[in-house]
């Protein structure tokens, strides 16, 4: 970006229907390290501090997760981490799960989509992640993402199939990744410890 080019413009929140913006991944990397902001569509989008429930929702499942990956060579990282999917888009999942075949994409970023992406609802993210970063995800391909609601106890698995997520089910408050083998997790023993570590 040159010396002329006026000061970056940040939004708080993307319109429910946005232009498509200006900036580009090499302006994004004009930024200062650790910026809390994406860039999505060319947008670059700032976010609040997350809350305290939200990094203890975070930290427990990045761990979970992380124990899963050492089964099978895989990789599990917790937000911030760069997702760069275009020379317009490069998001912070809260976390990223890479297989043993995709962990080659994660050096010094993640270039291209990961095996699982995890975003745990915030009141000022809610609709990112709920309306943008899904399309998103399912444009460039990501095969499965998480959208923890924290306020109603509730996760929502999505597996994308022709182009689309489609919801799965639990069995029995039990999630087994049906793309990911070393993948599960016990639904009611994940809300009580976030209720044990909240209170």
């Amino acid at each position: 970006m040159s010396t002329a080019t006026p000061p970056l413009r940040y939004l708080a929140e993307l319109p429910r229907n946005f232009a498509v913006g200006e900036y580009t991944f090499d302006d994004y990397l004009q930024l200062p390290e650790g910026e809390p902001v994406e860039l999505i569509r060319g947008n670059i989008v700032m976010s609040p501090a997350p809350r305290f429930d939200h990094q203890v929702a975070v930290t427990l499942l990045a761990g979970h997760l992380m124990a899963c990956a050492g089964k099978s060579n895989a990789f599990a990282v917790a937000s911030p981490i760069d997702v760069r999917f275009s020379d317009d888009t490069v998001v912070h999942p809260d976390i990223v799960y890479l297989s043993q075949r995709e962990r080659g994409i994660g050096q010094p970023r993640v270039e291209g989509a990961p095996d699982l992406v995890v975003e745990v609802l915030s009141p000022a993210t809610s609709l990112r992640d709920r309306r943008h970063k899904l399309a998103i995800y399912a444009e460039f391909k990501v095969p499965e993402y998480w959208i923890v609601d924290i306020a109603q106890r509730e996760i929502t698995y999505l597996i994308l199939k022709a182009g689309e997520y489609s919801i799965q089910v639990p069995k029995e408050n039990v999630y087994q990744s049906p793309q990911l083998a070393e993948v599960m997790i016990d639904e009611g023993e994940f809300w009580n410890r976030i209720a044990e570590l909240s209170s």
